[in-house]
């Protein structure tokens, strides 16, 4: 029954994480739109914005993955599992690709640039900190601290 209850805690950090860096991206996006429309849109947009939109293709896939299957439960981990390595990466690129993009020399020039890097600082340290969460709770979980695996 503890395995319930990690698996529902991880369950919920997906929906806080899709909640919340949603709403990071959708106001950074709109900062980009609202200075000026073609202005140049920083490559740690795309990457957040990519790492958000990976966590409901993650719930799309478990879906998919058909119930008859002789190992579905371990594709659906496995899909999972993948899903998040690679939403982990890509905020961790996000991360970076800012540093670039902010940088002094030969960074976006966007007006209003400083709050867009702050928008995208925030969701990028946020869901950092939700994937270093959720991986903790996983591993303990699968060592045996928190009940059988």
């Amino acid at each position: 029954m503890v395995g319930f209850g990690v698996a529902l805690a991880v369950s919920a950090l997906l929906d806080f994480a899709i909640f919340v860096g949603g709403v990071f991206v959708l106001v950074a996006w709109a900062k980009v739109f609202s200075v000026k429309p073609h202005s140049k849109i920083p490559a740690a947009l795309w990457a957040l914005t990519a790492a958000v939109c990976l966590y409901p293709a993650m719930f799309v896939i478990g879906w998919v993955i058909p119930y008859d299957l002789k190992d579905d439960e371990i594709l659906r981990q496995f899909a999972g599992a993948l899903f998040s390595i690679a939403s982990f990466g890509l905020v961790i690129s996000s991360m970076v690709l800012l540093r670039r993009d902010f940088a002094p020399t030969g960074g976006v020039a966007v007006p209003g640039s400083a709050a867009l890097k702050r928008i995208l600082m925030a969701g990028s340290v946020i869901l950092l900190a939700i994937h270093v969460l959720g991986f903790f709770l996983i591993f303990l979980w699968r060592a045996g601290a928190l009940g059988p695996p």
